[in-house]
Order: structure tokens, then C-alpha cells, then sequence
């Protein structure tokens, strides 16, 4: 495998997808808030000035309006030549001018974390998908944790 540079993980477009599939079924934050400032009109509804509005971004990734079989794990979603979605459809992150000024770069650590451990082991979960217990905190996580079987690569 080849060492890993800044160069090589930017050309992981598969890897990319996969990860972005993964925040699309499991977003980091499955809620964002936005103060409401100015009084605004939502879908024929009057939101006044001191609301709070809430995005669920776990019921937006799951529209199958915008991600047929939502809850199947397609990472092709996500390649160039896959559809295009419409524009705030999927917000991992958030999106706009308050989006998180982190997201790139978090990206990039993700994509060399995962390089660095599957280039020596191979990851496996202990739990099928529905054992899992997510629970919403500032971020999303599983009730009891995430159990992998990570095994040495010969």
C-alpha cells in the first residue's frame, strides 16, 4: 500500500463516499439549532423572532425522496457519477455560512485514520446494526458503545 500523504488520501474518492454514506445513515450531530432573529415564513407557517429551529438531520438523510432505500448502506450515493442531490439534503456538518469550519479537516484525519488502521487489520463489528441503541447527545452514539473484532492483517 501506498504511504500516506495529504496527495494520495484527496484521490480516495471510494473512501470518501463510504465515509460520507456512513455520516448520511450516522450524522455526527442529528440535530442543529438555529436561533430564528427576523420573523420568517417555513412551508406557510410564522416563525417569530426569539424561536429556536431544530434540523433533523437523521430524518433528512433518510427522505427517500432525495436517498432511495435510505436505510441500506450505498456508498455509490455519493460518486460523481451517482445522482445529484439537491442542495441541503444531506448536512452532515450543517450547511451554509454556520456550517462547522472543521469539516475538511476532519475528513482528511478521518480518511488517513482509517487508511492507517486497514492497511494493518481488518475491522469487524461484534453487534449487527439492529443491536444498536443510538442515543442523541451533543453527538450521536450508541447506547453501549461499539464493539469491533479487530484482527492483524499477515
Amino acid at each position: 500500500m501506498a504511504e500516506i500523504t495529504l496527495e494520495n488520501v484527496q484521490k480516495l474518492t471510494w473512501l470518501e463516499a463510504c465515509i460520507k454514506e456512513q455520516w448520511r445513515m450516522y450524522p455526527v450531530a442529528p440535530l442543529i439549532a438555529r436561533h430564528i432573529y427576523k420573523p420568517i415564513e417555513i412551508m406557510g407557517n410564522q416563525i417569530p423572532p426569539g424561536s429556536t429551529a431544530l434540523i433533523n438531520s437523521y430524518l433528512l438523510h433518510r427522505d427517500e425522496r432525495y436517498f432511495p432505500d435510505p436505510h441500506v448502506y450505498r456508498p455509490e450515493r455519493f460518486l460523481s457519477d451517482g445522482p445529484k442531490l439537491p442542495p441541503y439534503a444531506f448536512i452532515p456538518f450543517s450547511a451554509g455560512s454556520r456550517n462547522c469550519i472543521g469539516w475538511r479537516f476532519a475528513t482528511l484525519v478521518i480518511k488517513a485514520v482509517v487508511l492507517s488502521v486497514l492497511k494493518t487489520f481488518r475491522v469487524e463489528a461484534f453487534d449487527k446494526e439492529d443491536q444498536l441503541r443510538f442515543i442523541s447527545e451533543l453527538v450521536l452514539v450508541n447506547a453501549n458503545g461499539i464493539r469491533l473484532k479487530v484482527i492483524p492483517r499477515d
